[in-house]
C-alpha cells in the first residue's frame, strides 16, 4: 500500500499520563498492558515514520462531560 503524505494522518488516542502511567488515574486498569507491549516505544516509533515524509499526527483523547462522550482534539501537529 503507497500513502500520501499530504492526504494522510495518524490519530493517536489516549497517550497521556492518566491513562498509560502507573500513577495515572486509569493507571491501574491500563498502565500494565501499555508496559507489558511497549506502547510507548512503539508508538513513538510509529510517529517518528509518519512525521519523516511530512504526513500529519493527530492527537486525541475521549473524555466524559455532561451531554455523554465527545473527542477533544489536543493538538494537530501539521508538517510540510
Amino acid at each position: 500500500m503507497e500513502l500520501t503524505p499530504s492526504s494522510t494522518a495518524v490519530i493517536a488516542v489516549h497517550l497521556q499520563h492518566d491513562i498509560i502511567g502507573t500513577d495515572g488515574a486509569f493507571g491501574g486498569v491500563f498502565a500494565a498492558q501499555a508496559a507489558e507491549r511497549g506502547v510507548v516505544a512503539v508508538t513513538a516509533e510509529l510517529l517518528d515514520a509518519v512525521r519523516r515524509p511530512k504526513a500529519t499526527v493527530v492527537y486525541l483523547r475521549v473524555a466524559s462531560c455532561s451531554g455523554g462522550v465527545e473527542p477533544f482534539v489536543e493538538r494537530t501537529a501539521r508538517y510540510g
